[in-house]
């Protein structure tokens, strides 16, 4: 899980570069939200082998809240 995460989060960051070279600001922007996430996603899984798969859940967790396993 971890190198696809990687993976996705370097994907996503390159074509923000892309997409910000070629004055599609909105996309690149949209890509690069979605490169943090996947990093954050990544630092969850390494660092406590979580692996939460909605932005709440990813959001919740940098605030310190307490977040309930989905089954």
């Amino acid at each position: 899980a971890s190198y696809w995460l990687l993976h996705s989060a370097l994907y996503d960051f390159a074509q923000g570069l892309n997409n910000q070279r070629n004055r599609r600001f909105t996309w690149a922007i949209t890509n690069y939200y979605y490169s943090m996430v996947y990093i954050g996603r990544l630092f969850m899984f390494l660092a406590r082998d979580l692996y939460f798969t909605g932005h709440s859940d990813l959001a919740k967790f940098f605030e310190g809240k307490t977040i309930k396993p989905r089954r």
